[in-house]
């Protein structure tokens, strides 16, 4: 079930909760943590299913030996029991008109998300390995252009620049052939495009920052939410390219700090693309519409 469809089920359940518990008269604060909570239980139910659906299909095809398998049912299995005691404790809780430990719920249930992250990410790489997202990630690997060409990116929008980018990915011809869809939105849960191998069995999600996007204020915290968003659409791997001006101090530090960064994180494959290699890339596909 999708996790929008989990969200809802579980806001009937509490609809019908309310409903029930009328008569004592629940405070504003408990219902706002009541859907607070079960929105978060809606989240955890769609990662918890996401994970027992990949682990199902690893046992029967046999992509993943017993004893991995067995590991990680036995982490399904307390992640189910948690499941069912916080459904349960957050309908009691709403009766009760208990909004501060409903909180605590809240709080707990999304303390465990990143746990799941994690694990899911691992069973991938256990069942896919590591040999498509190298294919993939050599793919962006260009030539470095000098970063005074980098002024460029001060005065292009992020929808011109996302449409270069999907043609390129299109027309390049590497060790494997990617096909894109631009899906950048309100809704786009960290990705612009996402593209698919031409088999159709391996998916990444692109993210593109622009010149404004890394001078905004919150850029360093919004694109490491948007890396975790990410994770939705079940990808290999996420390509992050920046597009922005080099030759101003400030967008270079944010730049140089938030790639150190990514170059750490070992529970995500991600490949950053710099505003110099970016450069060639756009230079290549609008050189070769002019030939």
């Amino acid at each position: 079930m999708p996790e929008k469809d989990v969200g809802k089920v579980y806001h009937v359940v509490i609809t019908d909760t309310i409903g029930l518990s009328d008569s004592i008269g629940l405070s504003k604060d408990t219902i706002e943590s009541a859907f607070a909570a079960t929105g978060s239980l809606a989240k955890y139910t769609h990662y918890y299913q996401e994970a027992f659906k990949i682990v199902e299909k690893a046992s029967i095809a046999g992509s993943m030996n017993a004893s991995d398998i067995s590991t990680l049912q036995k982490t399904l299995g307390e992640w189910h029991k948690w499941n069912e005691e916080w459904n349960t404790n957050i309908i009691e809780l709403t009766r009760k008109n208990e909004s501060e430990k409903l909180k605590t719920i809240d709080k707990s249930i999304n303390e465990k998300i990143p746990e799941m992250l994690r694990m899911i990410t691992v069973i991938y790489d256990k069942t896919a390995g590591p040999k498509a997202w190298n294919q993939i990630e050599g793919f962006f690997n260009v030539k470095s252009s000098d970063k005074e060409k980098t002024t460029v990116f001060k005065g292009t929008s992020h929808s011109d620049l996302l449409e270069l980018l999907l043609k390129w990915i299109e027309t390049k011809n590497g060790e494997v052939k990617l096909f894109g869809q631009i899906i950048h939105g309100p809704r786009e849960s960290g990705i612009d495009i996402i593209a698919q191998t031409s088999e159709g069995n391996e998916k990444v999600g692109i993210q593109l920052k622009n010149n404004d996007d890394v001078k905004a204020e919150d850029f360093t915290t919004k694109i490491k939410a948007q890396v975790t968003d990410s994770r939705k659409h079940q990808l290999r791997g996420l390509v992050v390219i920046f597009a922005a001006n080099m030759t101003d101090n400030s967008i270079e530090a944010k730049v140089r700090g938030i790639v150190s960064e990514f170059s750490q994180m070992k529970e995500t494959l991600i490949k950053v693309v710099p505003p110099e290699n970016t450069f060639t890339i756009i230079d290549e596909i609008i050189t070769r519409a002019t030939l």
